[in-house]
Protein backbone atom coordinates (compact mmCIF):
# COMPACT_ATOMS: atom_id res chain seq x y z
CA UNK A 1 0.00 0.00 0.00
CA UNK A 2 3.32 2.58 0.56
CA UNK A 3 4.22 1.69 -2.68
CA UNK A 4 0.77 2.89 -4.47
CA UNK A 5 0.56 3.41 -7.88
CA UNK A 6 -3.13 3.73 -9.58
CA UNK A 7 -2.15 5.42 -12.35
CA UNK A 8 -2.40 1.79 -14.78
CA UNK A 9 -6.05 1.90 -13.45
CA UNK A 10 -8.26 3.46 -16.25
CA UNK A 11 -11.65 3.05 -13.71
CA UNK A 12 -9.16 5.22 -11.12
CA UNK A 13 -8.12 7.55 -13.67
CA UNK A 14 -11.62 8.50 -14.73
CA UNK A 15 -13.05 8.81 -11.09
CA UNK A 16 -10.42 10.93 -10.17
CA UNK A 17 -10.26 12.92 -13.23
CA UNK A 18 -14.02 13.51 -12.79
CA UNK A 19 -13.80 14.73 -9.11
CA UNK A 20 -11.17 17.28 -10.19
CA UNK A 21 -8.05 15.56 -9.06
CA UNK A 22 -4.73 15.76 -10.62
CA UNK A 23 -3.49 12.39 -11.91
CA UNK A 24 -0.52 12.84 -9.99
CA UNK A 25 -2.29 12.45 -7.02
CA UNK A 26 -2.78 8.38 -7.88
CA UNK A 27 0.11 7.60 -6.31
CA UNK A 28 0.98 7.39 -2.24
CA UNK A 29 3.27 10.66 -2.32
CA UNK A 30 0.27 12.07 -4.60
CA UNK A 31 -1.45 11.42 -2.38
CA UNK A 32 -0.03 13.60 0.48
CA UNK A 33 0.14 16.27 -1.99
CA UNK A 34 -3.97 16.78 -1.95
CA UNK A 35 -4.07 16.63 1.70
CA UNK A 36 -4.33 13.20 2.79
CA UNK A 37 -2.39 13.10 5.48
CA UNK A 38 -0.56 10.60 7.71
CA UNK A 39 -1.95 10.03 11.29
CA UNK A 40 -1.40 6.96 12.83
CA UNK A 41 1.32 4.14 11.52
CA UNK A 42 1.49 0.76 13.32
CA UNK A 43 4.51 -0.97 11.29
CA UNK A 44 4.33 -3.20 9.73
CA UNK A 45 0.50 -3.64 10.51
CA UNK A 46 -1.40 -0.56 10.37
CA UNK A 47 -1.92 2.92 8.93
CA UNK A 48 -4.07 5.56 9.08
CA UNK A 49 -4.61 8.22 6.60
CA UNK A 50 -6.71 11.86 7.07
CA UNK A 51 -8.63 14.51 5.36
CA UNK A 52 -10.72 17.86 6.77
CA UNK A 53 -12.29 19.73 4.07
CA UNK A 54 -15.90 20.29 2.43
CA UNK A 55 -15.69 17.30 0.33
CA UNK A 56 -19.25 18.42 -1.12
CA UNK A 57 -17.47 21.63 -2.98
CA UNK A 58 -15.95 21.26 -6.65
CA UNK A 59 -12.44 22.01 -5.11
CA UNK A 60 -13.22 20.32 -1.66
CA UNK A 61 -11.82 23.19 0.47
CA UNK A 62 -9.18 20.72 1.78
CA UNK A 63 -7.08 21.78 4.83
CA UNK A 64 -3.59 22.06 5.26
CA UNK A 65 -3.28 20.65 9.17
CA UNK A 66 -0.73 18.76 11.01
CA UNK A 67 -1.28 15.16 12.32
CA UNK A 68 -1.78 16.28 15.74
CA UNK A 69 -4.59 19.11 14.94
CA UNK A 70 -6.51 16.63 13.42
CA UNK A 71 -8.54 15.31 15.97
CA UNK A 72 -9.30 18.21 17.75
CA UNK A 73 -10.52 20.08 14.51
CA UNK A 74 -14.11 21.27 15.14
CA UNK A 75 -14.38 24.51 12.45
CA UNK A 76 -17.71 24.30 11.82
CA UNK A 77 -18.96 23.22 7.82
CA UNK A 78 -16.37 20.98 7.36
CA UNK A 79 -15.71 17.42 8.05
CA UNK A 80 -13.04 15.12 8.55
CA UNK A 81 -12.14 11.34 7.10
CA UNK A 82 -9.89 9.19 8.19
CA UNK A 83 -8.78 6.05 5.67
CA UNK A 84 -7.10 3.05 7.47
CA UNK A 85 -5.48 0.30 6.34
CA UNK A 86 -4.56 -3.04 8.19
CA UNK A 87 -3.00 -6.36 7.61
CA UNK A 88 -4.08 -8.95 9.43
CA UNK A 89 -2.41 -12.36 9.45
CA UNK A 90 -4.84 -15.75 8.99
CA UNK A 91 -4.86 -19.12 10.44
CA UNK A 92 -3.19 -20.58 6.72
CA UNK A 93 -0.10 -17.89 7.13
CA UNK A 94 -1.86 -15.27 4.67
CA UNK A 95 -2.58 -11.81 4.95
CA UNK A 96 -5.87 -10.00 4.52
CA UNK A 97 -5.33 -6.29 4.27
CA UNK A 98 -8.44 -4.02 5.26
CA UNK A 99 -9.37 -0.93 4.18
CA UNK A 100 -12.05 1.21 6.70
CA UNK A 101 -13.08 4.67 5.73
CA UNK A 102 -14.70 6.64 8.43
CA UNK A 103 -16.08 10.36 8.09
CA UNK A 104 -16.93 12.99 11.07
CA UNK A 105 -18.92 15.74 10.38
CA UNK A 106 -17.99 18.58 12.51
CA UNK A 107 -21.57 20.36 12.93
CA UNK A 108 -24.98 19.82 11.49
CA UNK A 109 -25.08 21.68 8.31
CA UNK A 110 -22.03 20.31 7.05
CA UNK A 111 -23.52 16.57 8.61
CA UNK A 112 -26.71 17.70 5.98
CA UNK A 113 -24.54 18.80 2.86
CA UNK A 114 -22.17 15.84 3.36
CA UNK A 115 -25.54 13.47 3.48
CA UNK A 116 -26.56 15.03 -0.29
CA UNK A 117 -23.24 14.56 -1.51
CA UNK A 118 -22.23 10.94 -0.40
CA UNK A 119 -25.59 9.86 -1.70
CA UNK A 120 -24.42 10.31 -5.12
CA UNK A 121 -20.39 9.99 -4.95
CA UNK A 122 -20.50 6.79 -1.90
CA UNK A 123 -21.01 4.25 -4.90
CA UNK A 124 -17.94 5.86 -6.40
CA UNK A 125 -16.19 5.74 -3.23
CA UNK A 126 -17.09 2.05 -2.96
CA UNK A 127 -15.39 1.37 -6.45
CA UNK A 128 -12.41 3.39 -5.57
CA UNK A 129 -11.66 0.92 -2.27
CA UNK A 130 -12.16 -1.87 -4.33
CA UNK A 131 -9.65 -0.75 -6.92
CA UNK A 132 -7.26 -0.03 -4.56
CA UNK A 133 -7.26 -3.40 -2.71
CA UNK A 134 -7.47 -4.82 -6.51
CA UNK A 135 -3.98 -3.41 -7.51
CA UNK A 136 -2.04 -4.20 -4.05
CA UNK A 137 -3.10 -7.80 -4.25
CA UNK A 138 -2.29 -8.12 -7.62
CA UNK A 139 0.81 -6.40 -6.88
CA UNK A 140 1.98 -8.36 -4.05
CA UNK A 141 1.08 -11.25 -5.55
CA UNK A 142 3.35 -10.78 -8.56
CA UNK A 143 5.93 -9.90 -6.04
CA UNK A 144 5.66 -12.95 -4.06
CA UNK A 145 5.67 -14.88 -7.30
CA UNK A 146 9.11 -13.19 -8.76
CA UNK A 147 10.03 -13.39 -5.06
CA UNK A 148 10.96 -9.75 -4.60
CA UNK A 149 8.16 -9.62 -1.49
CA UNK A 150 9.41 -8.15 1.59
CA UNK A 151 7.45 -8.19 5.21
CA UNK A 152 10.11 -4.90 6.79
CA UNK A 153 9.14 -1.56 5.70
CA UNK A 154 5.88 -2.34 3.75
CA UNK A 155 2.65 -2.02 5.24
Amino acid sequence: VRALDMSGSRLMRTLFRLRGMPASALTAEGLARIHFTPLREVPPRAFVLGIIGRFWTPSGRLVDFAPGQFQSFDRPGYAKAIWYFGLTRTASGGTVLETVTRVHCVDAKSRRRFHWYWFFVGPFSGLIRKEVLKVVRAESEADVQEGTHTTRGRC
